[in-house]
């Protein structure tokens, strides 16, 4: 297990890009943490040749270069930008994903996940996060995407219009209509998410 500790945090990834396969160590640690896998412990069959798929991808897609995209953030021309970012979840894991977009041509600018956090025992009534909750998680960090590169543009004297993704018909529900919800959490992050919006004017 500290193979696999040390191998999921040793991947140099500020900016997200290679999240997607990352993602999946991280789940995998998670797992074994489940297990009550002690870090020094040998790890099983099954669990050794899943932690080798996982780091042949990784090792595949550096190596090949197989997730390659333009970064050419500001060209000579002044015109308009747009930021789009794409918001998405499942059981296991959240995040968003940052595009900028001019004169019809995209670029990666940057992307954030999370795990799934586990339930805790020790705590009762603790529960694991649900779907709907997941998918408002990462409509959550999608606003601070929004936020760190929308700023970080004002600085450029760039003019760029935002816009947030989700597929996720309950985040939308939230957003529109979350007063009254009991849980504290909800009521939260849609106002994070409502306050970002009426603040950029992002849709």
């Amino acid at each position: 297990m500290r193979d696999v500790l040390r191998g999921v945090t040793s991947l140099y990834n500020p900016l997200g890009f290679y999240s997607p396969l990352t993602t999946s160590g991280k789940i995998f640690l998670q797992d074994l943490h489940k297990e009550k896998m002690k870090l020094d412990e040998v790890m099983s069959t099954v669990n050794l040749e899943r932690w080798k798929e996982i780091v042949s991808a990784i090792t595949k897609a550096v190596q090949h270069q197989l997730m390659s995209q333009p970064r050419h953030y500001f060209p000579s021309s002044s015109s308009d930008r747009e930021l789009h970012v794409f918001c998405d979840a499942s059981r296991r894991a959240y995040g968003a994903v940052a595009y900028l977009q001019h004169k019809g041509k995209g670029a990666f600018v940057i992307a954030k996940s999370r795990v799934a956090p586990l339930k805790n025992e020790k705590k009762e009534g603790e529960r694991e996060i649900s779907i709907p909750e997941a998918e408002l998680m990462a409509a959550f960090i999608g606003t601070l995407i929004a936020e760190t590169v929308l700023a970080a543009l004002e600085l450029q004297e760039f003019k760029t219009q935002g816009y947030l993704w989700s597929d996720s018909q309950i985040v939308h529900f939230f957003i529109s209509k979350s007063e009254g919800h009991p849980r504290q959490f909800i009521i939260n992050r849609v106002k994070n998410i409502r306050d970002f919006n009426r603040r950029r004017a992002a849709t």
